[in-house]
């Protein structure tokens, strides 16, 4: 199976440099809807705009490279146009596939250009093969899988895939997030700079404290304990192949063209099968890491304590160590850490930067390399370039770091460009007692018709009419008649296929006269450009040129009186209780009818609370509720929703519906019911293996009002806007909808009444710190706490292989609240309040002052 390379691309240079290094294609961004846009910054969005789009398709076509376009945010509802449009001009352009998060922005992309490829972004959450027909129904012809799965779970994943026509591509180099995919929203909790939204502030990397419920400290030497290492699957690509992965991605295009020379050069010599992958370690950690190593915790399903970097920035390559310095001269000698002669990069060359660390993040000095001598031993080297200052405080023993190598990229930056592959026929044919024959070449780039021509040649006319009679001639030696054909030099090709006749009788020098013929035609071809395939298929806007796209839904979603709704009376309130009391062992379990409030308790409330005591849904995490047991929850007097594992896939198990769906057939009392699922991820299906309904979470990232209709037509009626969506301009929307006699009479949305949030979902816990079976969230409930003294309570799952959610405060503002309350006078509302460690009497109070602020 031949494995696609697939390279970033954020600026031209970048471009050129995958070009040179051998990919087999790119993904850019233009605009402000991709993952590495910042739109919210006010800096450039990007090195590319949508000005360059036709540009960018057209220098990677040329080198036989296919494109994908990443429109990878969610898209807000005043957006949609604008998305549209860039998408329809890269359709015209020749686009291979957009790579798409927003599920509205899919449908829509969908139904204008139906036979268009989309890539769903690892921002989706695909954790599920569940979710791989509803992607097949809307054009999707590959999933980006989420860089937390193992290696079976990858092979389980594309598998499935296969079945409805669709490719995985796996991430195998660059920076890797501690959260899982798709489902972080710490950046926008704690400055309202949205990841899904490209403007990730990468608050995982800052140093955080972690503090118990007593206040004590853990691991304070270890500060930065959410930021992962960079990952490199270099010595994984032949299982990865064998498990059926079609793409391998590399990562990085707010990086240099540099790093794309050194990353991609790497890992196209191993696909190859010219280098193997030990022998381009040291080229991979020199393009960039974090940490002075790589991981491959998720893939390998390992707890190795590499997956964190330590400190945030580039580690460089480690070199050796310092063996001597002498201020006075200015030198300093370093002792190779490996053989120099296997390892040559560990031997700088003037004009490259060093760095001297001892302690990483305490100390460190760097200056670039002025002269290099080779020491007495074959592994001591001296170097000039440090000022005496720096030097008198360097110590033998401390470590020294290549950090780049200006001579060895710039030859990899200014080396030829691959050339487009050339498929060669020779044909040979008596013509009048003398031979002739015809060189056929063609070649195909991305997106566009194949190019053929025929030149031709006989003997009459020629130099070679005066040698003996044709059919006397020696049969040519077909290596030689090769290497003349494809001696393709300074032109734009590289030697494809070359096909020759059984009796091929040619001279040599006539191989080369319609080799150069043909070279000369094509390459005049190649340069008036061929042309796309026609895309009529793809929808109207490319009839006459780009139209002008209209984001406005498509019959479908429509108001119907009388209906029947999928519930039979909508819920009123949710209660939301965490997992972290399934983390503590039972001995210390507290039941849940002491710490969860129930229907006795909300009744004995004034208004509103006691008014909403019988429409009243307690929503617990699967696990809280299969250990409970059937009787505690009964006694509650209170329906149930069970939310599933927020990441089925990354725990090794999905855990849907097995504890519920016993808990609900075979419960003893009557009063125990389970009334739904809350799906907190993306995509997964609308109705659970049991048949009870699905409930959406926060984690579906509806943004607008396309997404509300993709999810309402996978079959969900309740929904949960994503927290980006402005209560403003989802007031605007819904007024919009039911203005225009557009809202389903079956649709309801959960709104929040505060006061915590999920802002991180990741397969990492910080408070463990990769320890095996370490207890520590049994008896203790920690927090991270940040620069400024904020907390976010963390809660751990040891029962779903560790994963950790971390909390956000984020209370609505009155101006929020009374939105809030506007939205609820318009269309069936579901109000939902979280809770943490309150006690009850904390909880009713807080229940009361949230009701009171929205209840009109």
């Amino acid at each position: 199976m031949n494995s696609e390379l697939l390279a970033p691309a954020g600026s031209p240079a970048m471009l050129t440099a995958a070009i040179k290094a051998g990919a087999d294609a790119v993904y850019f961004g233009v605009g402000p809807f991709h993952a590495r846009s910042l739109p919210q910054t006010g800096k450039p969005s990007a090195s590319f705009q949508s000005a360059d789009l036709a540009g960018i398709i057209s220098q990677a076509q040329q080198h036989g490279l296919k494109t994908y376009l990443t429109l990878n945010t969610l898209i807000e509802e005043a957006e949609l146009d604008r998305a549209l449009t860039t998408a329809s001009a890269a359709v015209a352009a020749g686009i291979s596939a957009i790579l798409v998060q927003d599920l509205g922005l899919a449908l829509l992309l969908h139904q204008q250009f139906p036979q268009l490829p989309l890539h769903a972004s690892t921002q989706m959450g695909i954790f599920d093969p569940g979710t791989l027909p509803g992607l097949a129904q809307l054009g999707f012809s590959r999933v980006v899988l989420p860089r937390e799965l193992s290696l079976e779970q990858i092979k389980s994943f594309t598998q499935a895939a296969a079945a409805f026509n669709i490719e995985t591509e796996v991430f195998v180099q660059g920076a890797l997030c501690v959260a899982c995919s798709g489902a972080c929203l710490l950046s926008f909790y704690r400055g309202g700079r949205s990841a899904n939204r490209g403007a990730c502030a990468q608050p995982c990397r800052l140093p955080y404290q972690l503090l118990d419920q007593a206040g004590r400290c853990y691991a304070p030497k270890q500060p930065y304990k959410l930021s992962a290492s960079d990952l490199s699957l270099a010595a994984w690509l032949q299982q990865l192949q064998q498990a059926g992965v079609a793409a391998f991605k590399i990562e990085g295009r707010k990086r240099s063209p540099e790093y794309v020379a050194l990353a991609v050069s790497a890992y196209r010599q191993i696909l190859d099968q010219t280098q193997a992958p030990k022998d381009l370690e040291d080229q991979l950690l020199l393009a960039f890491n974090r940490g002075g190593h790589f991981t491959v915790s998720h893939l390998a399903d390992s707890r190795d304590k590499a997956f964190l970097s330590g400190e945030p920035g580039s580690s460089g390559l480690y070199c050796g160590v310092v063996r001597a310095v002498e201020p006075a001269q200015g030198w300093l000698q370093i002792k190779a850490a490996a053989d120099l002669a296997a390892h040559p990069l560990l031997l700088p060359e003037a004009g490259d930067t060093l760095a001297v660390r001892r302690q990483p993040g305490q100390w460190s000095v760097s200056a670039p390399v002025g002269k290099l001598s080779r020491g007495p031993e074959a592994d001591i080297y001296q170097v000039k370039g440090f000022h005496p200052q720096k030097l008198k405080a360097i110590q033998p023993g401390d470590e020294v770091y290549r950090l780049n190598a200006v001579h060895y990229t710039a030859a990899m930056l200014n080396q030829p460009a691959a050339g487009v592959k050339l498929n060669l026929t020779l044909q040979q044919r008596q013509d009048q007692g003398q031979l002739a024959w015809s060189l056929t070449g063609s070649f195909q780039l991305p997106e566009q018709a194949a190019v053929t021509q025929t030149v031709s040649l006989s003997c009459a006319g020629q130099a070679f009419a005066d040698v003996r009679p044709s059919e006397a001639w020696a049969l040519a030696d077909p290596v030689k008649v090769t290497r003349a054909l494809t001696q393709l030099g300074q032109t734009s090709f590289t030697a494809g296929k070359v096909s020759l006749p059984p009796d091929c009788r040619i001279p040599l020098g006539l191989c080369k006269q319609l080799r150069r013929t043909l070279t000369e035609g094509l390459e005049a071809r190649l340069k008036s450009g061929p042309g796309p395939v026609s895309r009529l298929a793809l929808g109207e806007p490319l009839q006459g040129g780009p139209a002008a796209p209209q984001a406005t839904p498509a019959p479908g979603f429509r108001y119907h009186p009388g209906r029947p709704r999928s519930e039979a009376v909508w819920p009123r309130l949710l209660l939301a209780y965490p997992g972290w009391r399934c983390s503590r062992s039972p001995a210390d379990q507290a039941a849940l009818g002491t710490t969860c409030l129930t229907q006795t308790d909300l009744a004995a409330q004034p208004a509103p609370v006691a008014d909403l005591a019988a429409a009243t849904v307690l929503l617990l995490p699967q696990s809280a509720a299969a250990w409970a047991g059937q009787t505690e929850l009964a006694a509650m007097n209170l329906p149930l929703a069970l939310s599933w594992a927020p990441l089925p896939a990354a725990a090794g198990t999905r855990q849907a519906s097995g504890s519920a769906a016993a808990l609900a057939a075979s419960g003893t009392d009557p009063a125990l019911k389970v009334r739904a699922y809350l799906n907190p991820r993306q995509a997964l299906p609308a109705q659970s293996p049991d048949k009870l309904p699905v409930w959406g979470d926060r984690g579906l990232n509806i943004l607008n009002q396309a997404a509300l209709r993709a999810y309402y037509a996978k079959g969900y009626r309740l929904l949960t806007p994503a927290a980006e969506w402005p209560a403003a301009d989802l007031l605007q929307t819904v007024q919009h909808l039911v203005r225009e006699a557009s809202w389903p009479d079956d649709l309801a949305l959960i709104l929040p009444l505060g006061r915590w949030e999920r802002s991180m979902y990741m397969k990492h816990c910080p408070a463990g710190l990769r320890q095996k079976d370490c207890h520590l969230c049994h008896n203790k409930r920690f927090s991270l706490v940040d620069e400024a003294g904020q907390p976010f309570p963390l809660l751990c799952h040891p029962e779903a292989g560790c994963l950790t959610e971390v909390m956000s405060q984020a209370e609505p503002g009155s101006r929020q609240r009374q939105t809030w309350r506007q939205i609820a006078q318009l269309v069936p509302v579901v109000w939902r309040m979280d809770f943490l460690y309150e006690t009850k009497a904390e909880q009713l109070t807080l229940l009361r002052q949230a009701l009171a602020s929205v209840w009109a």
